[in-house]
């Protein structure tokens, strides 16, 4: 039977960020994330900043690797965007990856 006074509406959830691990990464590091959550797509994708990430895999609902592409210093948006454009963002701190190895006097500094 077939009532067309009757129509049925499927929404589909907003995904939601729980964590991101690590939450910090080196520059130019290429390390390699999780983000946990919920209501991720199977066709999910994954932004940092404006640029897709090319490596995202959805695992399942509740959680997406990628690698992490180079970025500067700072703090960088990470952003789950669903195909029907709902989406999620947190951030993770890119710290650099220049290390100060040893600091010697100047013997000519009185």
């Amino acid at each position: 039977m077939y009532f067309p006074e009757h129509s049925v509406k499927v929404e589909t959830r907003t995904p939601i960020i729980t964590d991101i691990t690590p939450d910090s990464v080196l520059s130019s590091n290429a390390d390699a994330m999780t983000i946990t959550g919920e209501y991720f797509k199977p066709s999910a994708k994954v932004y940092v900043g404006t640029t897709l990430v090319s490596d995202s895999v959805v695992v399942d609902e509740n959680t997406i690797t990628f690698t992490m592409p180079d970025c500067p210093m700072g703090t960088a948006k990470v952003t789950v965007k669903n195909p029907d454009g709902k989406q999620a963002s947190t951030t993770v701190e890119v710290l650099s990856n220049v290390h100060i190895i040893d600091i010697q006097a100047n013997s000519c500094i009185e």
